[in-house]
């Protein structure tokens, strides 16, 4: 239903959660600190009990997808955030989900066009999000590009050891009209066009490059500090169909991104948006390249390969290889890491769910060999726990089944991140000592 008044428009979006729904989540209550894991899978109902973060996360979510689709970002403001929270406190305190009969004389005046969502019974706001997203009528509000301004408000109905989430969107079209800017709608906009111009490859040159570089699509980044989920990085770089790496390029203890056209990289010495701050070419524009820390010099820097053949860079520049070295077999999958703690990385290689680990920059047998996962799994390498040795992770679909030691068996963790479509990034994004999740869209 879309009533008008005078010349501005309202549009107002029934309850988020269907009777299906909730009986999916299974109940609307659900406890504050539940966390089950079974058998390697993670839980699905962790209450993200903080307010504020559950509306940034939201904020982040909707607009990523909005740029993603060709539209502008919304404006979070200071008054409509006031409307949003002020009718998920009601609520709550009411424990029941209705639409705010009121909401549209309490925005700020000057509007042509107005929304809202509600939801209730979503206990992190990834799944909140994903239930609006996902339901015709919220997805026209939160993709509707006329709408420039949105209030978010989360607040919990809480008893008997319990935490219900509810939550509210409000939307609003103000052209000539100055509102308040909230600080987590400039933290949002950080995903800016890139300043300057993008060399213009669009990856045709590196696609087909099988190496340890990341794939995928996309020029935007969500990166991960901790193992909640939740992104605390998220802006563009470089160009969105090219290959991506990821290593510590200037020592300072923290893993940024850089791409590759041919055999010229763009180094970024920061996770933001902007220009590369160092360019170098250096091998052939059909090398496989790797990414490590060759000599202990806390500095990540390259290695093409050939073949089974290793042309290995101790800095970030062109001209001859530091050293030159063979391992393994011209098809073997490789991965890098610092596999015994020392400060320096090294290679293995991946045969199905065979590791042969290397300890030194040689060739000659492997000083470890290990079975883990199924050999279909992803692979990926980091230090998980801030102990100094790289071990494994295996990817299926969403969930990463986590080890923390070189070695068969269990995973010490698993940890739901992303979406399915989603490209994986490593890296250490804060400089803690700790690997930890990021990815591409």
């Amino acid at each position: 239903m879309t009533p008008r008044t005078g010349t501005r428009l309202v549009v107002r979006t029934l309850t988020a959660l269907t009777a299906a729904a909730l009986a999916v989540v299974g109940t609307a209550a659900v406890p504050a600190a539940a966390v089950g894991v079974t058998s390697g899978s993670v839980a699905q109902y962790r209450v993200e009990d903080d307010a504020a973060v559950f509306e940034d996360r939201i904020l982040q979510l909707l607009n990523a997808d909005r740029r993603d689709k060709g539209l502008r970002p919304l404006a979070r403001t200071v008054e409509l955030d006031a409307v949003a929270r002020s009718w998920s406190a009601q609520m709550a305190r009411e424990d029941s989900m209705y639409h705010n009969p009121r909401y549209t004389q309490q925005l700020p005046s000057g509007w042509t066009r107005a929304g809202e969502n509600v939801a209730m019974g979503y206990t992190t706001p990834e799944n909140m999000y994903q239930g609006w997203y996902n339901s015709p009528g919220h997805y026209k509000n939160m993709f509707n590009p006329e709408f420039t301004h949105i209030g978010i408000g989360v607040a919990y109905a809480r008893g008997n050891g319990m935490v219900i989430p509810y939550g509210t969107q409000n939307f609003g079209t103000y052209t000539g009209r100055s509102l308040t800017q909230t600080p987590a709608a400039a933290a949002a906009q950080r995903v800016a066009p890139q300043p300057g111009p993008v060399p213009g490859d669009d990856g045709a040159s590196t696609r087909r490059i099988d190496d340890g570089g990341i794939g995928g699509a996309g020029r935007e980044f969500h990166l991960a500090n901790g193992f909640t989920g939740r992104a605390d990085h998220v802006f563009g770089y470089g160009n969105a169909g090219g290959r991506f790496y990821v290593g510590d390029w200037d020592g300072d203890g923290t893993d940024t991104l850089a791409y590759r056209i041919g055999n010229v990289f763009y180094f970024r010495s920061t996770n933001s948006s902007g220009g590369a701050t160092q360019v170098v070419s250096y091998g052939r524009p059909g090398d496989r390249v790797y990414v490590g820390d060759w000599d202990g010099d806390g500095t990540d820097t390259l290695a093409v390969r050939r073949g089974k053949v290793y042309h290995v860079k101790n800095s970030i520049s062109g001209g001859a290889a530091d050293r030159v070295i063979a391992y393994g077999r011209e098809g073997d999958d490789v991965l890098v890491g610092d596999w015994n703690g020392d400060g320096t990385d090294t290679l293995a290689v991946r045969r199905g769910r065979t590791y042969h680990v290397k300890n030194s920059m040689a060739g000659g047998p492997a000083d470890q060999v290990v079975h883990y996962g199924r050999p279909g799994d992803d692979v990926y390498v980091g230090d998980w726990d801030g102990d100094g040795r790289d071990s494994f992770t295996v990817r299926r679909d969403r969930t990463y089944f986590i080890a923390n030691a070189i070695r068969g068996g269990n995973a010490d963790r698993a940890l739901v991140y992303g979406r399915s479509r989603d490209t994986t990034l490593v890296g250490d994004w804060d400089g803690d000592g700790v690997d930890t999740l990021g990815i591409r869209r």
